[in-house]
């Protein structure tokens, strides 16, 4: 999809690029207010769809209302039918960062004087808004059908009344005839408006030049509104070219890209947009193609040969003591363009320094350089910083002026950056034959002293620790927690750092504290042990050693086919803990046992049905029951859980039931996995 936006004034085509931001101009050409912003390729959302939305885009640069203005571009009215407000095309006085009101008055509400075609999509009943989307031409910033600023309309935006606010994205055509006083509004390359207005007279009080662009708002009904615009140029129809050159020439876009330019004499291509003309002589050129209407254009172009010439106005110089070399090429070229970004025609140069100088007759330029040396009298600057932290340096840099100027420091040196690492003075001299100069600068050590918070520490809990380096001066103190003073009292857990500052200079210290509970032991006094079992014993304590039996030090120990007692004992620094471990070793057996009958009668007797287990050790454990049909109607994972003979919270019927079961558990020492079924009778 191409979107796209032309401008001809007289015989001159000017691409318009856009480039906008929500609220201040991006680049030159145009500046963007309010809720406008540029979005995807060159199309420019002035509203979203969003309520109260108010957005203005205006070109920098004002148009001549004395000459002719032929305009196309692309406007999307959303998508929504029952959306508001729609885009005006205004021209007006106020400047290009005008922003008008929010709601009906589309954004033309507030300009005056001001001249607007409205593209209105928002029946306003008291403005006189017909019932269908139309094209209105205003003036003074009023939308209002029934009072003095309707200058005409309103009229259908199409001609089948038809709704414009479908996400198309319509092409709009506004054409200003200076001598007829007549401006034509196409929609949809259908002409919809005609009208007859003296603009400069009867709307702008006699002024000439006015700033054009865009309005468009919403209100409580909202729209997506978007102007799509174009960002190619094309060049005057006047198009000088220096002989011995070559010259793009330029057309505007068109619906198929089919171009045919005549004569093709000088053209690299005569099939193109944008052929490079390299003709020796004048001559006119003729562009034909179809615009976006399908409508056939024909343009001309005249090529205007102009003749190269040469220059010769500077040489080199030698200047001394701020004397000039004037230059004054006020009456010899149209215009003069310097290496330094001057354009200025009258010129006295003091500065030394090579120049390049390009100069303009029409569109033929030449160029010309030359050097000017200076001689003046030497002036030094020594500049950085006059206090360093020990073991670091400070850098000293030296400018001089003139450029170039022979110096050196007091120890003979002549670099322009030196690194001193000690406290002095440093001097420089500069001379040449203009005179001498000499500058002094003195830096100086500063020296903080090492200090020591001591070695990471782990303390108890509820203890404090007073923190307080040893320091034989005064310093600036600042620790990680915020606080500024020399001596702190820690009373939780965490990382600490002080550091102490003289002027520039720092040295810091940090100590890691850490806090510890009493080494409670979390183990039974009473354990099963069943033969060949290996069971590892592992108290949850930290920070602590443990102890085993009274001899061996390790995080845990390992039970195998062991009876009696297991001393334990834990230390850290908040204390000491014991616990002794009665161990019994058995036989260890894995079984499950189940009813075959349960009765629903109230007599609390075999009212429920769950597994009696002989398992000491059991590890998992799951039960099914179906009903006749092979229903699930009870499930658990849970030894001590029981089925109550309720399914869907009622009982269920005496009859045969099924079961399944899955289960594991220890037997001396091995995991052993089983599965069990039956059936179960459920009695009345």
């Amino acid at each position: 999809m191409v979107y796209f936006l032309y401008v001809k004034i007289k015989n001159l085509y000017i691409s318009l690029i856009l480039c906008l931001t929500a609220s201040f101009s991006y680049g030159q050409t145009y500046f963007a207010n309010g809720n406008a912003r540029k979005v995807d390729g060159n199309c420019y959302e002035l509203t979203t769809a969003k309520r109260n939305q108010l957005g203005s885009v205006w070109y920098a640069d004002k148009i001549n209302l004395n000459q002719d203005f032929d305009l196309e571009f692309y406007l999307n009215f959303g998508s929504s039918d029952a959306g508001a407000d729609g885009i005006v095309f205004v021209l007006q006085t106020v400047g290009n960062k005008a922003l008008g009101n929010v709601g009906g008055g589309i954004g033309f509400d507030g300009f005056s004087p001001s001249f607007g075609i409205e593209f209105d999509t928002y029946q306003n009943h008291s403005m006189g808004d017909p019932s269908y989307d139309h094209i209105s031409i205003l003036k003074n910033g009023s939308i209002d059908h029934g009072g003095s600023n309707q200058l005409s309309g309103p009229i259908p935006a199409l001609i089948s009344r038809d709704n414009i606010e479908n996400g198309k994205d319509y092409l709009v055509r506004v054409k200003w005839d200076a001598s007829e006083q007549r401006i034509r509004v196409w929609f949809d390359c259908e002409l919809r408006q005609s009208a007859v207005v003296n603009l400069k007279r009867d709307i702008f009080n006699g002024v000439n030049e006015v700033f054009w662009g865009f309005t468009a708002a919403t209100g409580g009904a909202m729209n997506r509104q978007v102007a799509c615009l174009a960002d190619d140029i094309l060049v005057p129809d006047t198009v000088p070219i220096c002989k011995g050159d070559r010259k793009q020439l330029n057309a505007r876009s068109s619906i198929d890209d089919t171009y045919l330019w005549t004569p093709n004499e000088f053209l690299s291509d005569n099939t193109i947009r944008h052929p490079y003309c390299s003709t020796t002589t004048s001559r006119r050129y003729i562009v034909q193609y179809n615009d976006f209407c399908n409508r056939p254009v024909s343009d001309t172009v005249d090529v205007v040969v102009q003749q190269p010439f040469q220059m010769d106005v500077g040489h080199d110089s030698l200047l001394c003591n701020g004397s000039r070399y004037r230059f004054d090429l006020v009456s010899d070229f149209d215009s003069v363009l310097w290496n330094d970004g001057s354009r200025a025609a009258f010129r006295d140069l003091r500065n030394a320094g090579d120049y390049r100088i390009r100069a303009w007759r029409g569109v033929c330029y030449d160029d010309d350089s030359f050097s000017i040396s200076t001689l003046n009298r030497p002036m030094l600057t020594i500049s950085g910083d006059s206090i360093f932290c020990e073991g670091d340096s400070v850098e000293l840099s030296v400018e001089i002026t003139p450029e170039n100027t022979p110096f050196e420091w007091l120890d003979g040196e002549n670099s322009n950056q030196r690194f001193f690492k000690e406290t002095t003075t440093a001097g420089v001299t500069a001379t040449n034959v203009c005179g001498e100069d000499v500058a002094a600068y003195s830096v100086r050590e500063i020296r903080v002293e090492d200090f020591d918070l001591g070695n990471d520490t782990l303390l108890c809990a509820n203890a404090t620790l007073l923190l307080s380096p040893t320091l034989n001066r005064t310093y600036d103190y600042e620790w990680s927690t915020g606080e500024q003073t020399k001596d702190k009292r820690v009373e939780r857990e965490g990382s600490y750092e002080l550091t102490i500052r003289d002027k520039i200079c720092s040295r810091s210290d940090a100590i890691e504290v850490r806090y510890t509970q009493f080494p409670q032991l979390d183990l039974p006094d009473q354990l099963i042990l069943c033969y060949n079992e290996k069971l590892f014993l592992k108290p949850k304590v930290s920070d602590a050693d443990v102890w085993w039996q009274g001899a061996t030090r390790a995080d845990s120990f390992l039970l195998f086919n062991q009876s009696g007692q297991v001393g334990v004992r834990s230390i850290n620094p908040c204390g000491t803990d014991s616990v002794t471990v009665n161990i019994d070793l058995i036989e260890c057996f894995c079984n499950l046992y189940f009813p075959n009958a349960v009765s629903a009668n109230g007599d609390n007797l075999n009212e429920y049905f769950r597994p009696v287990p002989d398992c000491i050790k059991l590890k998992s454990y799951h039960l099914w029951i179906y009903n006749r049909w092979g229903e699930l109607i009870y499930e658990t994972e849970a030894i001590e859980d029981f089925w109550n003979m309720e399914y869907k919270s009622k009982l269920v019927q005496k009859g045969v039931y099924t079961w399944r079961c899955s289960y594991s558990g220890i037997e001396n020492g091995y995991m052993k996995r089983k599965n069990d079924a039956g059936v179960l009778h459920v009695l009345r």
